[in-house]
């Protein structure tokens, strides 16, 4: 069975995003089998990519019409599944280097973004689109993206202003430069930052906009009203009215999500499912007898898929699942 690749390791290298802790899991991986060679022959077509940058042309249509060309795959039904005798011919890491040059660059926002040019201001934008990343700022600003969220600033970003806008959901550690204000925009709403940790949610089906604060202090600021928030405390922006209201809330659990793994430790269903929901920005509904389930838990997530993980939940105790079509997850106890 072909193993699946760790796909947010290999574009966090290519990107040189790594944390200290994915360096020595890719680290790791590199060293067994060939995947040296398949991660050379993804290199040099991130390299390739990065070259042709500076034509870049916003037509998807066009450039994807060429990449096919490129990496020799038909237009016709065969493109999406390969002739069985290439596939024994043909090695496995030369078949998924071949692919995985699509997916880097939708996965990384590539094409989504533009190369700086000193003489033109351009908008650089990173996207999440499946599964979380993690974007290290010129200023040494690092951000943790969530799934479904593009972060997107001026090319100048760092000599005059550190100003960005945020769609989706993003926990910031700021870093501090008191000449340069750090100024995340979502929707109507602005938020300024003085060296701090915090999570912004900005999500496009969401009423509210939610910044909460870890560490530090920020400022919220919608139309001419200024609010200041402490440590602990969220501020909820309606999106309709307008308003801005601050209360103390669990900063810590609205930041959880963005990290390389969870741990469980004796923890009921219901606290699980809780945070599986934040982790994997899914909607988890347990009825009644779900929640009074009393079979503690513990393991550690990293990676995994949510399916992955609950079908190993229900492998171990009494509970049957089922995910709907707006992917919600529905868990009850078996009678």
């Amino acid at each position: 069975m072909e193993k699946k690749l760790p796909w947010d390791l290999i574009i966090s290298k290519l990107k040189n995003n790594l944390l200290p802790e994915q360096s020595k899991k890719i680290e790791k991986w590199l060293s067994q089998g060939e995947n040296a060679k398949l991660f050379l022959e993804i290199k040099n077509f991130w390299e390739e990519l990065r070259e042709e940058a500076s034509g870049y042309e916003p037509d998807m249509v066009k450039r994807w019409d060429e990449l096919s060309s490129r990496l020799n795959f038909e237009k016709s039904d065969r493109y999406r599944e390969l002739n069985k005798s290439q596939r024994k011919t043909t090695p496995f890491w030369k078949r998924v280097a071949a692919a995985a040059v699509v997916l880097i660059a939708i996965s990384a926002g590539y094409f989504a973004s533009s190369v700086i040019d000193n003489r033109t201001p351009t908008v650089i934008s990173h996207s999440a689109m499946n599964g979380k990343s993690v974007v290290n700022l010129p200023d040494g600003t690092l951000v943790w993206l969530h799934n479904n969220t593009t972060l997107s600033y001026d090319s100048r970003f760092g000599d005059k202003t550190r100003e960005l806008t945020l769609t989706g959901e993003a926990y910031f550690e700021v870093a501090h430069d008191s000449r340069h204000p750090f100024i995340v925009k979502a929707n109507d709403l602005t938020v300024q930052v003085y060296g701090t940790k915090f999570n912004l949610r900005n999500r496009k089906e969401e009423d509210m906009i939610t910044v909460s604060l870890l560490e530090g202090s920020v400022s919220v600021e919608s139309g001419r009203k200024i609010t200041m928030l402490k440590p602990g405390f969220e501020a909820l922006y309606n999106k309709t009215t307008g308003v801005v209201q601050t209360n103390e809330g669990d900063v810590l659990f609205a930041a959880k999500w963005a990290g390389d793994k969870i741990v469980f430790n004796e923890n009921s269903l219901e606290y699980v499912a809780r945070y599986l929901s934040k982790w994997y920005d899914v909607e988890i509904m347990l009825n009644e007898e779900a929640k009074k389930h009393d079979f503690a838990y513990t393991f550690t997530i990293r990676d995994e898929t949510l399916e992955e993980v609950i079908r190993l939940i229900s492998r171990i105790s009494p509970i049957e699942y089922n995910f709907d079509e707006d992917n919600t997850l529905y868990i009850d106890v078996k009678p």
